[in-house]
């Protein structure tokens, strides 16, 4: 789900999956005297910038056991998100704790109207809940998320707005949801709120085990 590159934005995870401090709240590039240089640091070359080459505008890099900053450009400038906006969605609604059995059918309402995108469920289609949020994380599908959206209680609008209020908790300072899909412009967030979005929603089981479906 995390495809951050395809979007613009690079925010990367240097030091496998293991528990450790919050990467996103890190102040430092440097680490610790007791903290052994793992090899991301020859990799990155930290303080050589153009030795990565990145064609992204906005970029970070964490060592994710160590809670340390290898590299950052940009970090803190918001930028439209597209798509990474669903990650917030779903974890939104497993909050709500919803039936995922609950059958939704996907109706013309549904429709991509602002972009037209394509989606593999036509009209009429039938899934639960849960399948509907595995296709929304696994194929980024934005008519499976507007049937999300739809069937919250007090619709869209209201799905919206709890995901501004989950971002203000989180201490996602500089991240807005204008929809569920992250169609328009006005999704924004900001590489360092990402990496903290993504660093929270490991908490989240279904979310791990969608993420990485093949």
């Amino acid at each position: 789900m995390l495809r951050l590159l395809k979007f613009g934005i690079l925010v990367a995870v240097a030091a496998g999956v293991g528990a450790g401090p919050d990467p996103a709240i890190a102040d430092s590039p440097q680490a610790s005297a007791t903290t052994s240089l793992v090899p991301a640091w020859k990799r990155i070359r930290y303080g050589n910038p153009r030795a990565l080459q990145l064609r992204s505008q906005v970029g970070l890099v964490v060592d994710e056991q160590q809670g340390v900053i290898l590299y950052s450009r940009d970090t803190d400038k918001p930028r439209p998100i597209a798509s990474l906006t669903k990650l917030l969605t779903i974890m939104t609604l497993l909050d709500a704790k919803l039936s995922l059995d609950k059958v939704i059918e996907i109706t013309e309402q549904d429709r991509d109207r602002l972009k037209g995108s394509r989606s593999s469920l036509g009209f009429g289609t039938t899934l639960t809940r849960g399948e509907l949020m595995r296709i929304a994380i696994v194929a980024s599908d934005n008519r499976a998320t507007a049937a999300l959206a739809r069937t919250y209680p007090g619709g869209s609008a209201a799905l919206v707005r709890v995901m501004n209020e989950k971002a203000r908790i989180l201490g996602l300072a500089d991240t807005r949801a204008a929809d569920a899909s992250g169609l328009r412009p006005g999704n924004v967030s900001t590489a360092r709120d990402l990496a903290r979005l993504a660093y929270i929603a490991r908490g989240y089981p279904l979310i791990n085990s969608w993420s990485t479906t093949r």
